[in-house]
């Protein structure tokens, strides 16, 4: 019974005790309660592609991961305003400033259905405090109301910066959707924000990469559908478990070396093919 209640690294570590506690951390009704968590509504008859185990089917079947949240990290680069001054010829301007900003999106896949998702920058939100947003976020009573009124169809509320909408799961691509008002503007126009993502490994079983395949947001009845750029990146795993989520955050790649829109140009790769046009 105990064991039910245990996350999937602790399973593993009891089982490494004996072959006592080996044989019972094997046991087929941990392993068909973890996998009702990760697939609500899964059967038994789905058992056959995994050779009637629950633990294959855990282990081997594609599934977003709750013990941590998804990151991209990204930076993005805008000019500021050509004041005039310094110009030595015309039309070029000696003093325009150059803004790069680091950028960063956090998925939180609750459960099986519900997820969170932050859009922010260092600036805005350092990615130490992320965690801190999270819980603070989901221990408001407005949350709440917002996952209802997204199973009813109706719009949710940004709070602090995070949206919170519904999700599934199609063999390996993850679907995402959540519909929104500002919290400081609740009577404006909701916005829609729908998203394609394809789950990969990088290790058996581990289910720590996601690769953005769309991005819209708006609603094609409306006119208002608009194709996002994606991240150049997949979204990298980073799990609760050991602490520094931050630290871990910040050392992932994608600042400063891509942008997203206007990008900053890139080094040529050494060794062209011939005949290739390089940008």
């Amino acid at each position: 019974l105990l064991l039910r209640h245990l996350p999937v690294k602790s399973i593993v570590a009891f089982s490494r005790c004996c072959k006592t506690l080996r044989h019972v951390c094997q046991d087929p009704t941990v392993w068909k309660l973890l996998c009702a968590l990760a697939w609500p509504g899964c059967r038994r008859s789905e058992l056959v592609d995994y050779n009637n185990s629950w633990r294959s089917m855990y282990i081997d079947r594609p599934r977003v991961r709750s013990d941590g949240f998804y990151v991209v990290k990204w930076s993005t680069l805008r000019y500021g305003t050509d004041e005039g001054h310094g110009s030595k010829e015309p039309g070029k301007n000696f003093f325009r400033p150059v803004i790069i900003t680091c950028m960063y999106r956090t998925i939180y896949f609750i459960d099986g259905q519900r997820f969170a998702m932050i859009t922010t920058n260092t600036d805005s939100l350092q990615p130490d405090q992320v965690v801190r947003r999270f819980k603070r976020c989901l221990a408001n009573r407005k949350t709440k109301q917002s996952f209802d009124n997204q199973r009813a169809g109706k719009p949710g509320t940004m709070i602090q910066g995070a949206v919170f909408g519904l999700h599934g799961i199609k063999s390996k691509t993850v679907a995402t959707t959540v519909t929104y008002t500002l919290e400081a503007n609740p009577m404006a126009y909701p916005v829609q924000t729908d998203m394609r993502l394809e789950l990969s490994s990088t290790c058996p079983g581990s289910n720590d990469r996601l690769e953005a395949l769309m991005h819209t947001t708006g609603r094609e009845e409306h006119d208002t559908l608009f194709q996002c750029e994606l991240p150049p990146r997949p979204y990298s795993f980073i799990p609760f478990q050991g602490g520094q989520v931050g630290a871990r955050i910040l050392a992932l790649p994608g600042w400063p070396e891509c942008h997203i829109g206007d990008t900053m140009p890139r080094a040529a790769p050494e060794g062209p093919a011939e005949g290739v046009a390089v940008e």
